[in-house]
């Protein structure tokens, strides 16, 4: 939470001078075509990944044919990405998976060891290259020895020249603790090499693509700015390094890239190479749990069904994030125009304060998905059925309306995962969840108080009721959100509150009722 703070400073300080309006131009400055060429590199990009734990397993002595774990491994690497930790989320996840391949858990260790390899040495390679051919400066109040990335980029390809030289002669060891690794041998770290290249290419040209709409940038340096970015992004723990990724590559971006159009491209970017791999993950896990009957017993299902509800957790929750930030932002003003002729402004108003609600409601619930709650299945459903209208009336908004619709889709499918009748009240939420809703609230708020200094509503009352893109809705949905939490807090606390009176009452009912069972009925007195 600290470092996301820090990373939410950072940003702020880079975007001062921006006003919100910016950055929404850029977004319609990418455009369908070049997130359409995003797209296309992140497939390609996922198709190199599942090249990771096809060499791994054949590195572990278990090779297994492309067509059988392609979609244990795309899952993995998709969970993995937006995992904190990844390294240790994406192995126990792929010990999940491949265990169904007959895969043990020693070979699944040494999968995640040749992974670890193949990710390293690639971007050792790519990186040193980046670093020598286009270095970045180096601060001179860090009072360093060197003034760039140059020296850095060097040392990565000696490292990975020693490393092809050791693995060609069959003598390459390392050792680390008393512990020691065997380099692969023959062609066996090339063919790494390559996989780990083409992944860290495909995955940095995926954002790169969506950052020349504006006119060209330097690729090398782009890429030099991506690499350390990510480098950054290993080392913090924190999901697909979100907010740290996004500050790091603003600050670190070509000259003569606006921030404006980096931060939008960042955006399209998250949703591309993260959300959407994930739902199709979701997807993948969610169509394997409603196997048939007959099918109950298979691993594939089981597995499925211990995976998905957290998977959908995970989305129910984006998504609700997403629909807040997206009510949040000014609408376009030819929108607004083709709207005033066809609806009333209290039915745009109103379905702005509904997709607000459905937007909490859904960042609410997703702790109770991920328990396999039937109740908070039921009400989510009943949240995404009221915000796919909303969106549409509020603006036209087809991005949300969709995103809503897909995720129905996919619950409906793992419906039969929701089976436990707890109440929802009854259901204890953990820290980490409650970190996760203040965030979210958090960032809701901080995305107003950005709107109302920078210009957006500065001179606009929060009561202020419109068809102009500066009708100050933002304001109104941060209301609705903090009035919303502070219900759901309070009515937990009440609820299991009285649930601890009534145990405490029924336990001292039957103390009091066993203490009459064992007293002695006193004697009848006896006629005088």
């Amino acid at each position: 939470m600290a470092l996301f703070a820090v990373a939410i400073v950072v940003l702020r300080h880079v975007l001062t001078a921006y006003n919100l309006s910016d950055i929404v131009a850029s977004l319609r400055r990418i455009g369908w075509r070049y997130t359409a060429a995003s797209l296309v590199l992140t497939i390609l990009g996922y198709a190199s990944l599942v090249g990771y734990d096809y060499l791994s397993l054949r590195l572990a002595g278990h090779p297994i044919p492309i067509r059988r774990m392609w979609s244990s491994s795309f899952v993995s690497h998709a969970v993995q990405n937006s995992a904190p930790m990844s390294i240790v989320a994406g192995g126990g996840l792929r010990y999940r998976l491949f265990s169904r391949l007959g895969v043990t858990g020693s070979e699944t260790a040494a999968v995640v060891a040749g992974n670890l390899l193949t990710f390293v040495i690639g971007l050792f390679a790519v990186a040193g290259l980046s670093f020598v051919i286009a270095p970045i400066p180096i601060p001179r109040s860090f009072h360093l020895p060197v003034h760039s990335l140059q020296p850095v980029g060097m040392v990565f390809l000696l490292l990975v020249a020693a490393a092809l030289f050791l693995s060609e002669r069959g003598t390459g060891t390392i050792k680390f603790r008393h512990r020691t690794f065997d380099l692969p041998k023959g062609s066996m770290l090339r063919e790494q090499l390559a996989v780990s290249m083409a992944d860290w290419l495909l995955s940095s040209t995926a954002l790169y693509v969506l950052m020349i709409a504006a006119g060209p940038v330097s690729f090398p340096r782009f890429l030099s700015g991506f690499l350390l970015a990510q480098i950054v992004t290993q080392i913090i723990p924190l999901p697909g390094g979100v907010g740290v990724f996004e500050a790091a590559v603003l600050l670190l971006r070509p000259p003569g890239l606006g921030a404006p159009l980096a931060t939008a491209a960042l955006l399209v970017y998250r949703a591309v190479y993260y959300l959407i791999p994930l739902c199709c993950a979701a997807g993948i896990m969610a169509i394997e749990a409603s196997g048939r009957d007959k099918r109950r017993a298979a691993p594939p299902v089981r597995v499925a069904r211990e995976i998905s509800p957290h998977l959908f957790a995970v989305l129910t929750f984006v998504a609700g994030v997403i629909l807040l930030a997206f009510d949040t932002l000014p609408d376009a003003p030819v929108t607004l125009t083709w709207f005033n002729h066809l609806l009333q402004l209290a039915v745009i108003e109103g379905s702005h304060f509904i997709g607000s609600l459905v937007g909490i409601g859904l960042v609410l619930l997703a702790f109770g998905l991920e328990r396999r709650l039937r109740s908070a299945f039921h009400l989510t459903v009943v949240l995404l059925l009221l915000g796919i209208p909303a969106a549409l009336l509020r603006s036209l908004d087809v991005a949300s309306a969709a995103l809503l619709l897909v995720l129905l889709l996919l619950l409906l499918t793992a419906r039969a995962e929701f089976n436990r009748r707890i109440p929802f009240g009854a259901e204890p939420i953990n820290a980490g969840w409650v970190a996760a809703i203040g965030a979210a609230v958090g960032g809701v708020g901080w995305l107003g108080i950005y709107l109302q200094v920078h210009g957006q509503y500065s001179r606009s009352l929060w009561w202020r009721f419109a068809l102009d893109e500066n009708a100050p809705r933002t304001l109104r949905v941060s209301l609705s959100v903090l009035i919303a939490v502070v219900i759901f807090f309070t009515a937990r606390v009440v609820s299991r509150a009285r649930r601890a009176h009534r145990v405490v009452t029924r336990r001292a009912k039957g103390a009091r009722d066993a203490a009459r069972a064992k007293t002695p009925a006193p004697a009848a007195m006896r006629p005088p």
